[in-house]
């Protein structure tokens, strides 16, 4: 069986960058988690967001989290979703 990866907030901001449709545009160098929204990395309706939420889900396997405890609406920071996910998944 493997381990529960740590969940860091360095782990959980990278979780919430790759969950996103376009990661690509996450410059962590130029941006910062607390400024840069989910919209600006492709989240940017209910679609979106169920996707992205799915994503978090699969990253952060085996640990475990309710969909409506990810921040995900396209204005959240990266730094909010990231914290929601540290803060909630068990």
């Amino acid at each position: 069986m493997a381990d529960k990866p740590a969940l860091s907030p360095d782990f959980c901001l990278h979780v919430v960058v790759n969950s996103t449709p376009k990661p690509s545009q996450w410059k962590p160098l130029a941006d910062t988690p607390s400024t840069k929204t989910l919209f600006d990395l492709g989240v940017v309706d209910a679609l979106t967001s169920s996707v992205f939420v799915a994503g978090v889900k699969a990253r952060i396997f085996p640990w475990h989290i309710d969909d409506s405890n990810v921040t995900s609406a396209p204005g959240t920071t990266l730094q909010a979703a990231a914290n929601s996910v540290q803060n909630n998944a068990f």
